[in-house]
């Protein structure tokens, strides 16, 4: 038997039986634990017992492996059985943390252990006196010790302990995932068949963690993809991406850049660490750099030190480049072209004696993050195509309608204008005063017309920043509630503060023009409410706010509920007509939505939903009500 030196048979045995798991989770056999497949070239005539032993330790492990969701369970048995199969007198099962270089122990099994000692880290090393099991994980190569007091890896937690045998586990990626350790109090306890018997386990518990973290990173991807169809909010969107990838990648840091059409450059979009103040700044030439070769060719990079490729030229780094042990970066591809570039870094591990690369199924999973990435850029382009139409067809209409309303305000100036000329009516005389009043009001009154057709036109373009939208609704209807006669308008919020990127000038014009509608339709005595409170929770899990304007008017038939919103809808013969528009507009520009939700004949109901990165709701649930009937 070898003692003390890492084994190579059970390396071999660990790729044949690893290879065998990963061909019969795809096919859907249950057939996984076979005899045969414990060790192919296994010698079980030095000890009959053993064939009693590993078959009971693999058929308690595959009453486990169907409830795979339960992988808690799963790898306590696994190591329970491992330990009675080979006689051991404790063990645990380590996860490799690549991020800290450490070994942290998850399920223990025996006596003796303590929260002390489950706290403890290995170090993730083949230096010598850190730990055989950090040893097992930087090499990936089974190991067996018949003696640990010469063994020149051994890390003692228990001083009870003489023998010891750790395998890997190893993912369907080839990668090392974690650690099973086995010990005993006497010295040359193990067999090369117990290692044999330990490292078909421990494959058999690295497949149970590899499926669990594929559904893993399969659910958060499922997550994105619904908030990818109902954000509207863009730089949120691409900001959350990043916030994902870096989550299922185990990435140190991630970043998004897009084809500027204009420039014909990548602009940085989103990123997580030192490049976010840089966002909207950094950019590359198409073709420049690695991010440029990408976005040029449309292929991805996948590197471990990007000094040594030539296409490298380091303008813009998350860390600086001689932290770089990983660089993984694929185009962002749309129905028709590239959009840009989704791009991932890892630090370069401390201990040069492993290394922490991304792998195909990291490029493949990206790959997926950066499709969705350019569905949902192709669909807002569309959109904005659609918007635009309208936008062009609602200019024309607008145009034309302003001029004859204008044209009539001129033609009745002229004819004003005309008789104060041919008139010898003295400069003090009030008919003169009349006829100047009357040029005044026209002029006012094309003022107005050329406002609103102004903010139509520029209703879309919004400057964002962090605004606390609470204190500002509260305000706005306090101040726009002393001068509203007749009327109780009244403030309700179930939220002290929450925080959406908005343009506040636009906001306010937006509740404004909800709140002087009501006006004009409530009637006196009435009453006009203003809340705010969260949405209901939608699938795609990011919170929203409503904020709700409500009436006792009439209220809007069900079949003008739609047509309100349209340019030129209107039952008021002042303007032209598009207040509620440019309200729409200035909603769907900061990815809100609204709808009115009134019930005719008891009043108009509009409420608006707004994406917020923060609510703070009040301490004991109730409401704040503010009420003001400046006509009283």
């Amino acid at each position: 038997m070898a003692s003390n030196t890492p084994n190579s048979d059970g390396k071999d045995c660990h790729m044949s039986v690893n290879q065998r798991a990963s061909e019969d989770v795809e096919s859907g056999r249950d057939e996984l634990l076979r005899r045969e497949d414990v060790s192919p070239d296994m010698d079980y005539t030095e000890d009959p017992l053993a064939i009693i032993a590993s078959l009971s330790a693999f058929q308690s492990v595959r009453r486990f492996l169907g409830a795979l969701p339960n992988l808690d369970e799963l790898l306590r048995v696994t190591l329970d059985e491992g330990l009675r199969a080979i006689h051991g007198k404790r063990g645990f099962i380590a996860v490799v943390n690549y991020h800290t270089g450490e070994l942290i122990i998850k399920w223990t099994a025996g006596p003796g252990w303590t929260e002390e000692k489950r706290a403890v880290r290995l170090k993730l090393t083949k230096g010598k006196g850190k730990g055989i099991e950090g040893y097992v994980a930087a090499t990936g190569q089974p190991y067996l010790a018949g003696n640990v007091r010469n063994d020149p890896y051994h890390y003692s937690l228990f001083e009870d302990t003489l023998s010891r045998i750790v395998v890997p586990l190893i993912g369907r990626d080839g990668k090392v995932i974690g650690v099973l350790s086995i010990s005993s109090e006497h010295e040359d306890a193990f067999s090369e068949n117990d290692l044999r018997i330990l490292t078909a386990l421990a494959n058999v518990a690295a497949m149970a963690m590899s499926i669990a973290d594929y559904h893993n990173r399969e659910q958060k991807l499922i997550e994105l993809g619904k908030e990818l169809a109902s954000e509207m909010d863009i730089n949120a969107l691409l900001q959350n991406v990043v916030t994902v990838a870096i989550d299922v990648l185990q990435a140190d840091d991630c970043s998004l850049f897009l084809i500027d059409d204009d420039s014909s450059q990548l602009i940085l979009k989103a990123s997580k660490g030192a490049l976010r103040q840089h966002i909207g700044e950094a950019s590359y030439k198409l073709g420049e750099g690695l991010t440029g070769w990408v976005a040029l060719h449309g292929e991805p990079i996948r590197l471990s030190d990007v000094r040594e490729d030539p296409r490298w030229r380091g303008r813009y780094t998350e860390i600086p480049a001689g932290e770089i042990g990983a660089f993984l970066a694929v185009p962002i591809m749309g129905h028709e072209r590239c959009h840009g570039v989704l791009r991932a870094v890892r630090k370069r591990p401390v201990d040069a004696s492993y290394s922490n690369p991304f792998t195909p199924d990291d490029q493949n999973l990206l790959y997926m993050l950066a499709s969705q990435v350019g569905v949902a850029l192709d669909r807002a382009e569309l959109q904005e195509r659609l918007l635009e139409a309208e936008r062009t067809a609602a200019f024309g209409e607008m145009s034309a309608r302003a001029a004859h309303m204008i044209g009539n305000k001129i033609f009745a100036l002229k004819g004003v204008m005309k008789e104060l000329l041919s008139s010898d009516i003295p400069s003090t005389n009030a008919e003169r005063k009349q006829l100047v009043n009357a040029i005044e009001r026209t002029i006012y009154e094309i003022e107005e017309l050329l406002q609103e057709f102004r903010y139509f036109v520029k209703s879309a373009r919004v400057e964002k920043r962090s605004v606390e939208i609470v204190g500002l609704i509260r305000e706005l209807v306090e101040r726009m509630a002393c001068n509203i006669k007749d009327i109780e308008v009244q403030f309700e919020t179930t939220l002290r503060e929450a925080w959406v990127e908005a343009d506040d000038e636009r906001l306010r014009r937006c509740i404004g023009e909800l709140i002087e509608n009501a006006s004009h339709f409530t009637p006196s005595g009435g009453h006009i409410t203003v809340a705010i409170k969260p949405a209901e929770p939608s699938m795609a899990g990011r919170p929203k706010v409503c904020i709700i304007v409500r009436d006792t008017g009439p209220g809007v038939p069900d079949s003008h509920k739609e047509k309100i919103f349209e340019p030129f809808y209107s039952s008021r013969s002042k303007g032209l007509g598009l207040g509620l528009a440019i309200v729409r507009s200035i909603i769907q520009a900061h990815g809100g939505t609204i709808q009115e939700r009134g019930r005719y004949g008891e009043g108009a109901e509009f409420v608006i939903t707004l994406p917020t990165s923060s609510i703070t709701e009040l301490d004991d649930g109730g409401g704040i009500a503010h009420g003001a009937d400046s006509g009283r």
